[in-house]
């Protein structure tokens, strides 16, 4: 089985059983792409379990930041597999999100993403530079009005969904959800309503 395109999965079992006996708390990242199978999830489950770990449950993205050949989407059939709750209903909303859903990006105000170049840039999925490490110190970026208005600017990109960000601005709002709506759609807009909503159904995920 190959893990990221190289044959590597037994040196990442290996590695997962060296940091177990380390008592090392360990955390793994599937990633839902073009390429893989329902039972490549079903099989990942399987390591969780056996091993005790983490699993983050990542959706394909082709922003030009990861120079990734294939330009597209990816179909997510596995929501009725997952067992977090959240980590669930990011796979969910991502349909939605590929629908039109606007998700406001609050994510933007919490972190950046910084270049070898020293270029700070507002996210992964633009090439917007708020400023530069060689120039000016962080705090001086973060801090400017320059950047406070360019994340006024695109708080409803809604360009990506990139995990870092897209999980993050759904935690938020599951934090949120019971709070008046009209309160939240004054401070994030978008489609906060659609979105209170997707996180409040507690309907069931059909089985296959």
């Amino acid at each position: 089985m190959n893990v990221r395109g190289v044959d590597g999965y037994d040196s990442v079992i290996k590695s997962i059983e060296e940091l177990k006996k380390r008592k090392v708390a360990v955390t793994i990242a599937y990633t839902v792409n073009p390429w893989n199978r329902r039972e490549d999830y079903t099989h990942i489950l399987g390591i969780v379990k056996r091993y005790a770990i983490g699993l983050r449950t990542v959706i394909y993205e082709d922003a030009k930041v990861f120079n990734v050949d294939f330009k597209g989407r990816v179909l997510c059939d596995i929501p009725d597999l997952m067992k977090n709750d959240l980590e669930q209903k990011f796979v969910l909303l991502y349909k939605k999100w590929l629908e039109g859903m606007k998700i406001p990006c609050m994510s933007i105000f919490d972190n950046t993403f910084i270049m070898p170049n020293g270029d700070v840039r507002l996210c992964h999925g633009s090439e917007v530079v708020l400023g530069n490490l060689s120039k000016e110190l962080f705090d001086s970026i973060w801090t400017s009005k320059k950047t406070k208005r360019i994340l006024k600017q695109h708080i409803l990109c809604n360009k990506c969904y990139t995990y870092c960000h897209r999980k993050f601005d759904i935690s938020i709002l599951n934090i949120l959800k019971f709070l008046p709506t009209f309160i939240l759609e004054k401070l994030f807009k978008g489609d906060v309503k659609l979105i209170i909503d997707e996180i409040k159904r507690k309907e069931s995920v059909p089985s296959r």
